[in-house]
């Protein structure tokens, strides 16, 4: 079981790692410019030029990727453009409102499937039984961004 977790942990380490690295790859093939997109109507030749060498997007690709995990692995997630402070700091902010959404979450997940699930239990091939049947595999098939946003769309705009 310990191998079976490392080998998942390691998969997920490099999935992440493709998806942050093609991140920093679709940035440069994105038409336009990122940082005259940030500085907007007052992005003269100098101010962008002093942002794309603080970002470091005046190095080559191969040198951006590297220098983005490195300074990954040291914990700096770098600053932000427009408030002007530490990324890691912002995130740590969020951290209790992240939890808080989790562990609700978590909770209503738990109290309704397992009320949906003793309900269907008692009342086997029932019409109830049915429907939560579908409607649980229905929502494990589905995306979990397309869940968020009915979710979003249900609990706070009706």
């Amino acid at each position: 079981m310990t191998l079976f977790i490392a080998r998942r942990l390691l998969l997920a380490a490099l999935v992440t790692a493709a998806a942050m690295a093609s991140m920093i790859v679709m940035l440069h093939l994105v038409p336009g410019d990122p940082v005259r997109t940030m500085l907007g109507s007052r992005a003269t030749p100098e101010l962008q030029a002093a942002l794309n060498a603080r970002m470091g997007l005046d190095q080559p690709l191969p040198v951006q990727i590297l220098r983005f995990f490195g300074n990954l692995l040291r914990g700096d997630l770098g600053t932000d453009v427009f408030e002007n402070r530490p990324v890691a700091t912002i995130v740590m902010e969020q951290l209790p409102y992240t939890l808080e959404l989790i562990l609700a979450s978590i909770s209503w997940s738990l109290v309704l499937g397992v009320l949906f699930g003793v309900l269907a239990a008692v009342h086997p091939n029932g019409v109830f039984d049915r429907l939560v049947g579908v409607l649980s595999v229905a929502v494990i098939a589905a995306p979990a961004f397309v869940v968020s946003l009915l979710s979003l769309l249900l609990f706070s705009v009706h």
